[in-house]
C-alpha cells in the first residue's frame, strides 16, 4: 500500500463527507491556462463532481457490520 498521506475522519457521516471533500480539493492538482479573453483560468485535474461521487459511494457502500476497517 502506498499512502502518501494518511488522514482520519470522524464524526456524523454528513460532516465526514464535507471534511473528507475539502482535504482532496486541497490534494488535487490544479491546471491554469491563458483563456480566449485573454484572463487567465485554473481548472483541477479532475472534475469535482467525481471526487464528490467517490467519496459519497465509498461511505455509503463500506460494510458497517464489520468493526475496525476503513473506507
Amino acid at each position: 500500500m502506498n499512502v502518501v498521506k494518511d488522514v482520519i475522519f470522524e464524526g456524523k457521516i454528513l460532516d465526514m463527507v464535507q471534511k473528507s471533500n475539502e482535504f482532496v480539493q486541497s490534494q488535487i492538482k490544479e491546471h491554469s491556462f491563458l483563456g480566449p479573453d485573454s484572463r487567465f483560468v485554473t481548472i483541477p485535474e479532475y472534475p469535482e463532481f467525481c471526487w464528490t461521487e467517490l467519496i459519497i459511494n465509498s461511505i455509503g457502500h463500506r460494510d458497517y457490520s464489520i468493526m475496525g476497517t476503513d473506507i
